[in-house]
């Protein structure tokens, strides 16, 4: 009898040590689920971005922005400039900047080839021709940029005001405005054909 003791003891005694390690083990097993969680943060950040664009070995543009984020997990990933950005667009390789674009924010559209920019946003032309206006769209498929808001032109003899926006080529020499108003100045010397 004191045989079936022991063995009823120690049957008891792993059975007890089997429920305190299967209770002791509860809490760091949850622990161990929270470290190893498959939240991933897919948004890249890059600092200080300068990124130059080229076209069969050419330069086309330069892009600087303090701060891109990369949306990947997107059902339609974009590129958001939330501190804003200037982008240089260049003529002759890479010696002649023939337009400027700077805004307080940006956001593109890769698979739409949409940029968005809003915040003061400035475009000048290679003429000298500047265009402040507070969103800005640029189409780079149909190589056409847009507004539908208010936009100032500003030439050297000349300001024209378009309240409803304006449409322009992508190199900004060519627009047309929208419900177009200011002060446009007219050379009477020339003669009439």
């Amino acid at each position: 009898m004191a045989t079936v003791n022991k063995i009823f003891l120690i049957k008891s005694i792993v059975v007890l040590l089997g429920i305190t390690m299967l209770f002791s083990c509860e809490n760091k097993i949850s622990e161990i689920d929270k470290l190893t969680s498959t939240e991933i943060d897919v948004d890249s950040k890059i600092g200080n971005l300068d990124m130059i664009y080229t076209d069969s070995g050419i330069v086309k543009l330069r892009l600087k922005a303090p701060l891109a984020i990369i949306h990947q997990d997107e059902k339609e990933p974009f590129k958001e400039f939330p501190d804003g950005l200037e982008v240089f667009f260049f003529k002759d390789r890479d010696t002649i900047v023939e337009n400027y674009l700077r805004s307080n924010y940006g956001i593109n559209y890769e698979k739409k080839n949409l940029t968005e920019v809003r915040g003061d946003v400035i475009v000048v032309n290679e003429k000298g021709d500047t265009l402040k206006t507070e969103k800005l769209f640029w189409d780079s498929k149909k190589k056409l940029i847009y507004s539908d808001e208010l936009v100032r032109i500003i030439q050297k003899d000349q300001v024209i005001i378009g309240e409803d926006g304006f449409e322009a080529d992508e190199d900004f020499s060519y627009y047309s405005i929208k419900n177009s108003s200011g002060d446009i100045s007219v050379d009477d010397n020339k003669e009439e054909k």
